[in-house]
């Protein structure tokens, strides 16, 4: 049961690394195309912290489940 959460927690760790990454290219894309849009920037650049938070508690979480 600990096995499947753990593969879980690094199968979403890996699909929210995608996202995160599309999320970045989009903003650079749109910035370098100077496509302006304050409201969706805003939103992205949230979104984008957002799941940097969540990678990070789930990074956290796999060290300390490898440690034990």
């Amino acid at each position: 049961m600990m096995t499947l959460a753990i593969e879980n927690l690094k199968e979403l760790k890996s699909q929210l690394e995608l996202d995160a990454t599309r999320l970045r290219e989009s903003i650079c894309i749109k910035d370098s195309l100077c496509v302006k849009d304050k409201i969706w920037d805003t939103d992205e650049m949230f979104q984008d912290i957002k799941q940097r938070v969540i990678l990070e508690y789930i990074e956290k979480l796999l060290d300390k489940i490898d440690a034990k």
